[in-house]
């Protein structure tokens, strides 16, 4: 019976720790004309790059402006987004998110202008969702001033009112309050439940041998 428990106790050891709800997706919710949402799994690798956006390098556009024709003249956006220190720099354990923006062809100011974000959330497993709650750093795009940039307008849920950050190149980025990565390498149920499993041998045999 001894014996039964032990193994038991092992085996939750081994994968207790795989069952709490962790970070599946990244969305974010973009508007041009109306929203759009762009999920991002936890494991894309775009993530975990940044590249120096423009129209050949990006990781989304805006949608709203989509021509099957060809571009629109000034009118798309070239996004980039990855997981960063708070202040906007690359770092793959991070607890915050950027997203840079470019969108050339126009000197626009005011309420016209690129990176027009209205909500990012943190998508888990058991369905429950973090929304960003804070900006930690931000550049604004050309001649934008403050207070049309609208900033606090990408916190909490979207509500169809999105940020204003800027025509050319520019950047926003957002906290969740959080104390851990965003994506937290995880460890393996089996690695744990070999691990226990060698501890319990270990254990076993130390006792046979007094």
């Amino acid at each position: 019976m001894k014996i039964f428990l032990l193994v038991c106790c092992i085996v939750m050891l081994g994968f207790g720790f795989s069952y709490g709800a962790f970070v599946e997706s990244i969305t974010i919710y973009e508007q041009t004309g109306i929203i759009f949402e762009l999920p991002f799994m936890i494991n894309d690798p775009r993530l975990v790059t940044t590249v120096q956006v423009n129209k050949g390098f990006f990781d989304f556009t805006s949608q709203g402006f989509v021509d099957p024709g060809g571009e629109k003249p000034g009118k798309s956006e070239w996004y980039d987004t990855y997981i960063s220190n708070a202040d906007g720099r690359l770092n793959t354990n991070g607890l915050y998110l950027t997203i840079n923006c470019y969108r050339g062809g126009t000197n626009s100011v005011g309420d016209g202008v690129g990176n027009n974000i209205d909500a990012v959330s943190l998508d888990y497993t058991d369905r429950t969702h973090t929304w960003a709650n804070e900006i930690t750093n931000y550049i604004l795009g050309n001649n934008q001033p403050l207070e049309w940039a609208y900033l606090h307008r990408a916190l909490g849920l979207p509500d169809g009112y999105s940020t204003r950050v800027g025509d050319e190149f520019s950047s926003i980025t957002l906290g969740f309050g959080l104390t851990e990565s965003i994506a937290p390498v995880p460890i393996p149920a089996t690695v744990l439940l070999l691990g226990s499993g060698l501890v319990g041998l270990w254990g076993f045999r130390k006792k046979f041998k007094k």
